[in-house]
């Protein structure tokens, strides 16, 4: 809490005055300075005052011979808000003394109140001089208001957890060091659970003066007849968008209207939400009730991420459902959206088409569009992490929608107060440098355009320390951890489940397996005879581990041990690209369909007493692949594989060299023909299995430790 303590003396017409600022908090504001008086004219003084809270400042003067009289004061002027210079008459043989306060900020203006979804959004225009906001509610109009939000910092609330149907009746008030304001005027809204359509010219009112959210834009924009789905009638609405060409998944079909079809659009960004836009597909498949809904959480968003329902809208007509619009509270930070589709079972369920017919399986849509308002700062941004570094912190978030640039904020103190650190930042993540290791930095991240800024992300925290990096990678100066994992059957996807979030996903793209191989030992995976796990998504979306480019090259150690060291057991981990997976390793100057790619075996046990490291140089039309492989690949030298080792290799694509190690010593290397220069072009993904060398022995594979280093310039991020 800041205060002021000074005094301001003066001396005029021989009579003694004694201008006093007293020592008092001063709420929001840095400083407030009385500046020396002047004097214009006979018996009177001139005080201005300057400094962060001038504009919301006030003076109480009074006269009196006894100093100690302050505690009984009453003020002779007080200045209005806003003003800073005061114009004072002193009285005759008297001492004048004056003191400097805050004002109470004036009435909070403008509130009104949007009725959503078991919720109410407020808004108000902001009062000079507040430094917060009081929220109050009652059911009854001008009734006895109680505080739902004391000291709110900015000029809306969003009020959850209503009952649809009633009425709910809001003031807000201004506060600051100076006290508290008189209420608002009332606002009021009743939450329900249904939308309110408009339709024809009326949809160009709803979304004038809106942008479309980036990303959230589905079939078309401007008219009728483009359709979502070009699979045929048949085809549920549902699948997740993000952000790539026909990202439908068709699964969970219904034909019924207990359980929705979905469909979700994930904008991989914030973005505040005003209207969306819905038209039908066909007749009678797109009669019923359609729920809108929106998620917080941090992409990658799914059916599980935290859904809160913004209203629904029924149509139960059999004709073409029309383009309809539908306008809602503003709602912020939105990071992705899901429309529910109910079917209305009352509807034939098949259509004729070419002289078939086609079951009509769950609703149908051409056309969703989301609009957010123009002309507004940025979305909050959202996930952001902090690693520590030797003698550094590296940031990372995600992007928010309409975001130009962004501030990086430092605290040495959890909670603030924050200092900018760096200004108008355009990519999203940042390395702070030159810190001290063993000190706990806080941060915070703010997105700007050329409207203004949003409020501060949540908060992170991070610890610089020494980094400690194996020798392998150390050898070459990959220094950044971009995968620590010490992974547990909980870390693989539940089957069938082939996507989503997880770190591993059970078998390969070409054959997935369930997961009775895999169970946690003593917080160790355990993966019996059979079991083979990839990276990536079997699909090749997005998962958990990131993919290393071979562009930068990298470092990977694989930490394991067998349940025993018999001779038919073959435990492998080793890395493929995720374009042979894709059937993008098809390169220009190459005939059709010839493909190219390295396979890199960190390890293949079985092939002789100790390490058998193998790079392999693939080329050919599938299933004619030619193999280049590393000769003397087996290293003679025994090793005990009943206890745990670690396994390591290195890929440097600047002169096409890969290195072996076991526990941290090189033990072979390779380098051209048989390491290819289109490794350079690629990006590995690692793959651990228990396989057999014909006997079918079983065995227990135990993995306790995946790592991957990359060069400090990688765009990859390091691990929290």
């Amino acid at each position: 809490m800041k205060k002021l303590h000074f005094v301001v003396r003066g001396l005029f017409q021989f009579y003694a005055f004694y201008a006093i600022c007293l020592a008092m908090p001063i709420y929001g504001w840095s400083q407030l300075v009385i500046n020396p008086p002047t004097f214009p004219g006979t018996n009177s003084i001139q005080i201005t005052l300057s400094g962060a809270g001038a504009t919301n400042a006030y003076i109480i003067f009074c006269t009196s011979n006894v100093m100690t009289s302050f505690n009984a004061w009453s003020p002779v002027v007080t200045g209005a808000v806003g003003q800073t210079a005061f114009d004072l008459q002193l009285n005759t043989n008297a001492n004048a003394f004056f003191r400097a306060g805050i004002a109470a900020p004036p009435v909070p203006t403008g509130l009104s109140a949007m009725a959503g979804f078991s919720q109410v959004t407020l808004s108000w225009a902001a009062s000079i001089g507040a430094g917060g906001y009081n929220v109050k509610r009652a059911t009854v109009s001008n009734g006895s208001y109680t505080p739902i939000a004391l000291g709110v910092t900015t000029t809306n609330y969003n009020d959850t957890g209503l009952t649809n149907g009633t009425t709910y009746y809001y003031v807000v008030s201004a506060l600051n060091a100076g006290g508290e304001s008189a209420n608002s005027s009332l606002a009021s809204a009743t939450p329900t659970s249904e939308l309110t359509p408009v339709t024809g010219s009326d949809i160009t009112s709803i979304v004038a003066g809106c942008t479309d959210v980036a990303l959230a834009s589905v079939g078309a924009t401007d008219t009728a007849n483009t359709y979502i789905v070009n699979y045929g009638p048949g085809q549920a609405i549902n699948g997740i968008i993000n952000g790539t060409a026909n990202p439908w998944i068709p699964t969970d079909r219904n034909t019924n209207d207990v359980s929705p079809d979905w469909l979700i659009v994930d904008f991989h960004s914030t973005a505040t939400i005003q209207a969306f836009v819905l038209s039908g597909q066909y007749p009678n498949r797109a009669a019923g009730t359609y729920t809108f809904q929106y998620t917080t959480d941090p992409s990658p968003i799914s059916t599980s991420s935290a859904w809160t329902t913004l209203g629904s809208y029924t149509w139960s007509s059999a004709a073409l459902l029309p383009r309809t619009g539908f306008v809602i509270p503003g709602v912020a930070n939105v990071t992705g959206i899901q429309l529910l589709s109910y079917r209305n079972p009352t509807f034939n369920n098949t259509y004729n088409a070419g002289g078939g017919v086609w079951n009509c399986w769950g609703n149908s849509i051409q056309e969703l569009e989301a609009y957010a308002p123009a002309n507004q700062p940025p979305g909050t941004p959202t996930g952001l992490t902090a690693v520590g570094g030797n003698n550094q912190v590296t940031l990372n978030w995600t992007a928010s929608s309409g975001a130009t640039g962004y501030n990086v904020k430092q605290s040495m103190v959890s909670g603030g107060t924050y200092t900018n650190i760096t200004d108008g930042v355009t990519t999203t993540s940042y390395v702070n440098t030159g810190l001290s290791n063993g000190i706990t930095y806080y941060y915070v991240v703010s997105a700007t355009n050329a409207i203004g800024e949003s409020t501060n992300s949540s908060e992170v925290h991070a610890t610089p320390a020494p980094v400690f990096v194996p020798p392998g990678a150390a050898a070459l100066g990959y220094t950044k951890i971009v995968i620590d994992q010490h992974p547990t059957a909980a870390d693989i996807s539940p089957y069938p489940a082939y996507n989503g979030p997880y770190k591993w996903f059970s078998g390969m793209w070409y054959g997935q397996q369930n997961n009775s191989y895999y169970s946690t030992t003593n917080g160790v995976l355990a993966i019996t005879l059979g079991g083979t796990l990839s990276g990536t998504p079997l699909d090749f979306s997005t998962g958990v581990l990131p993919v290393l480019p071979g562009t930068n090259g990298f470092y990977v150690e694989f930490d394991y041990w067998l349940s025993d060291n018999g001779s038919d057991h073959w435990p492998a981990v080793w890395l493929l690209p995720v374009e042979h997976g894709q059937g993008t390793d098809v390169y220009p100057g190459d005939p059709a369909s010839y493909e190219r790619y390295m396979e890199l075996d960190v390890q293949e046990g079985g092939f002789g007493p100790g390490l058998t490291g193998t790079v392999h140089s693939w080329t050919g039309i599938y299933p004619n692949y030619v193999n280049t492989q590393n000769p003397n690949n087996v290293d003679s030298s025994p090793v005990n594989q009943s206890q745990k080792h670690t396994w390591g290799a290195s890929y440097n694509p600047t002169n096409a060299v890969v290195k072996w190690w076991v526990d941290g010593v090189q033990q072979m290397s390779a380098t051209s023909p048989y390491v290819p220069a289109v490794a350079a072009e690629q990006h590995f993904f690692l793959i651990i299995n228990a396989a057999s060398h014909g006997a079918q022995t079983p065995y227990t594979m135990y993995v306790s430790g995946v790592r991957a280093y990359v060069p400090p310039n990688s765009p990859l991020p390091p691990v929290p």
